[in-house]
């Protein structure tokens, strides 16, 4: 119920300040009036007719591809399936023009238009409806289509199967375009028909208001009951329109044919839940118009499942912006920063990447701005079938709140990644479909000929699932689940499984750990990176590995790229037989320290590198004497170790390149 109130107050506040049935342009997604639905074209479904002033016919086309078609709907046809029933203006050729052979459809599309027709008795509605009830009832609107469609050229159509094939010569060529006209919706348009403006079933604004009135005027005759979501004395209905195609969020139908709904503790289906139709008009539309618009709604996943279910549907809004506008997204990739990040600095991440607008400043200035009462909603939705629509999360807070826990989330999960567009590693805070795609997938080359690591598309309702706990942590400050900090401690132990993306997956890795170590208290957030001063035995043992890989990568020199390190290939077994591998390492490592050494340029460098080693090994030989443990497996600190020593190694060495380089060119 709290989903449904949220829905139902976020559409009485865009009613209010005048965001209902709002027309911009015809591509523009609309918030819908009640008892009104739409349908996006794909240049080839809604055809428009477009009459004068008088009723005459001038010409018609399909809309283009991307527009919108607004008609009205009634309580049984908003969301039919199998069984005949009309809509009062914009419907289905079928409908407009049955065929002989449909004897089911005959007159319910002029009943309904001329019932409308004789409650709107005058004025300009009537005016407009007349018009198209003289040319529905009076000609054949199949025989005007077909005649707009082929245009003088030559063509055949079939009444059984009610296919037009036009045929078309071209460089001696002949081609044939079939068209079904039985599922085309009709629409219609009149030229300068207000004041000289053109008006169609889609933007003419009084229509749609004449129909509200009408549907409330009928809606007044019917037996009348409280709304649970309103407590108003009013008309409930047991049937509601359906989203993602016909799948419904609130379950309908009659007591008699749709037990499932209610049977065991209740007796009928009205004891379960019982909502106006007004009402579940306005909740049904705010939802649509949320899933349809693209700042508020992002698929949770690209393509399908193995089954063909269809992605679920993360949706965000605000009580003081129901669009979005500002462009909030909590799944995409923050900002970055330089690799020299100083996190004593005032370092800004942002929402959606450096292309949107930086709503994180609520630090300094955004939130202050903010009203203390505004709201934020999030909610996910998932087909789970094609009749039904899960809930799988719903939550409301404060806008203040809820940015300063956005904030949270992106200075907290973040880690060095390398940027391929400045050829560095960059801070960042991955978006949820490279975190998971990292944690959890598996290593593959794509058609390109690079390495990437994914989930297959045949798990997507998996990844889902993975995103739909982790959604919580980022509004609410939950804790990152255990189950990601298991699989990201698994992956830093097994290197050589992510032969090609091992770079991309540490550091995935690292964040998980790194946020699971703040949750916990066990780091402050700003110590991203251990101090070198840390005496834990993992963490020594990471700082020795990152080193002896250095000094081996040094001696090889262009041939690593041929072949791995030997601590790449004992990786497995250093993490977990340290003390053991460690020892075989020193061993396999002795010719290239003796290759290192007979260069003068490299003999105090190798040498510095080996009191490193030297210092670490010291150190864990008096924790492990201390604590009475030896060859015990390492634990995640070991890969902080490993990160900070290489991070440190190498920005070394690229900042005293620098300086040659700036000597020689002096």
């Amino acid at each position: 119920m709290a989903l449904a109130n949220a829905l139902l107050k976020s559409y009485e506040t865009c009613e209010l300040n005048g965001l209902v049935d709002k027309h911009n342009n015809p591509t523009e997604v609309v918030l819908l009036p009640i008892y009104h639905s739409n349908i996006r074209t794909d240049g080839k479904n809604v055809f428009e007719i477009v009459l004068d002033k008088q009723g005459k016919l001038l010409t018609g086309a399909f809309l283009q591809e991307g527009e919108y078609c607004i008609f009205p709907v009634t309580e049984d046809s908003v969301s039919r399936s199998s069984g005949a029933v009309a809509r009062p203006l914009v419907d289905e050729l079928q409908y407009l023009d049955p065929s002989i052979d449909d004897p089911k459809r005959q007159g319910l599309y002029e009943q309904e238009l001329k019932n409308w027709l004789n409650y709107q008795n005058s004025g300009d509605v009537n005016r407009f409806l007349g018009l198209i009830y003289d040319l529905v009832t009076k000609a054949s609107i199949r025989n005007i289509v077909i005649q707009l469609l082929t245009k003088g050229l030559a063509h055949n159509y079939d009444n059984k199967s009610q296919i037009l094939e036009i045929i078309t010569q071209s460089n001696g060529k002949t081609t044939k375009e079939k068209i079904g006209l039985s599922k085309i919706l009709i629409t219609f348009r009149i030229k300068e028909f207000d004041d000289g403006k053109d008006c169609s079933v889609t933007d003419y604004v009084p229509l749609h208001e004449s129909y509200i009135e009408y549907q409330q005027h009928l809606q007044g005759a019917k037996e009348q009951s409280v709304c649970n979501l309103t407590g108003e004395k009013t008309y409930c209905s047991a049937k509601h329109r359906g989203m993602m195609g016909n799948a419904r969020i609130i379950a309908g139908g009659t007591d008699d044919k749709n037990l499932e709904t209610y049977f065991g503790r209740f007796t009928s289906r009205a004891q379960v839940i019982n909502i106006s139709y007004e009402a579940s008009s306005k909740l049904h539309n705010m939802i649509k118009y949320l899933l349809e618009n693209r700042n508020n709604s992002t698929r949770m996943s690209f393509k399908k499942g193995v089954s063909g279910a269809d992605p679920a549907v993360l949706s965000i809004w605000f009580s003081d912006d129901v669009s979005n506008d500002r462009e909030t997204s909590i799944i995409q990739t923050a900002a970055l920063s330089p690799l020299d990040y100083d996190p004593n600095e005032d370092t800004v991440f942002t929402i959606n990447g450096s292309d949107t607008k930086n709503l994180l400043l609520s630090a300094i200035g955004f939130n202050r701005k903010i009203d203390p009462n505004a709201k934020v909603y999030v909610m996910i939705l998932d087909k789970v079938s094609n009749g039904r629509i899960s809930i799988k999360y719903f939550f409301e807070l404060s806008q203040n709140d809820f940015y300063s826990n956005l904030e949270h989330w992106y200075r907290t999960f973040n880690w060095f990644f390398y940027e391929r567009s400045t050829r560095q590693f960059t801070r960042q805070s991955p978006d949820l479909f490279r975190l998971f795609d990292l944690l959890y997938g598996i290593e593959y080359t794509s058609d390109d000929g690079r390495a990437r690591t994914q989930i297959p598309d045949s798990k997507n309702k998996y990844k889902e699932t993975l995103m739909t706990r982790v959604i919580p942590c980022i509004i609410d400050r939950k804790r990152i689940p255990i189950g990601m900090v298991k699989r990201a401690n698994d992956n830093i132990r097994m290197r050589q499984k992510y032969s090609k993306t091992w770079e991309s997956v540490m550091s995935i890795s690292c964040a998980v750990l790194n946020k699971h170590r703040i949750d916990t208290n066990k780091v402050r957030m700003e110590d991203t990176l251990i101090a070198f001063d840390q005496q834990t035995r993992s963490y020594l043992y990471g700082r020795v590995l990152a080193v002896l890989e250095y000094l081996e990568k040094n001696a090889m020199g262009d041939s690593t790229s041929v072949r791995i390190t030997n601590a790449e290939r004992f990786w497995n077994n250093y993490t977990a037989s340290p003390a053991r591998t460690l020892h075989l390492l020193q061993n396999r490592l002795q010719p290239y320290i003796k290759k290192l050494k007979k260069d003068p340029k490299q003999f105090g460098n190798t040498i510095s590198k080996q009191n490193i080693i030297q210092d670490c090994v010291n150190r864990i030989a008096e924790i492990e004497n201390a604590n009475d443990i030896n060859n015990k497996p390492v634990n995640e600190e070991f890969i902080f170790g490993y990160y900070a020593q290489r991070k440190q190694l190498y920005t070394k060495k690229t900042q005293e390149q620098q300086t040659v380089d700036q000597s020689t060119a002096i």
